[in-house]
């Protein structure tokens, strides 16, 4: 995954700013990157619901970092309008994907792999 120095230094306590809000970031793209880093992800991956008034602002910050395509895991029952959400904000929704878990099985140190839905930024 790509690395983004901005949200790096926020990750490691570098960063000229308290929290992701001073830096007009989504705080769900910032807990979406850490994860993702974590994790080893191949893309960036929202494992969490994020909140539909946050959407516009999400794929705002997708567009400043350059990041073009990004994952849905998500489990949650309002993931269809989390969908729809993005898709009115510009992206599209292409095919089916893994992506890692956001925790990781009992006596094991790896991330399980989770199905995901795959979009591109537009």
């Amino acid at each position: 995954m790509k690395k983004i120095n901005e949200l790096e230094a926020m990750m490691n306590g570098t960063s000229q700013y308290q929290d992701s809000k001073e830096a007009g970031i989504s705080y769900s793209t910032y807990k979406a990157y850490k994860h993702s880093r974590e994790s080893e992800c191949k893309r960036l991956d929202f494992a969490d619901i994020c909140m539909m008034d946050e959407i516009g602002q999400i794929v705002a910050d997708l567009r400043r970092f350059g990041i073009k395509e990004f994952s849905v895991s998500d489990q949650s029952t309002a993931l269809m309008r989390t969908l729809a959400a993005f898709e009115q904000a510009g992206c599209k929704v292409t095919k089916m994907t893994t992506a890692k878990s956001n925790y990781r099985e009992w006596g094991s140190d790896e991330y399980k792999a989770v199905p995901a839905i795959k979009l591109l930024v537009k």
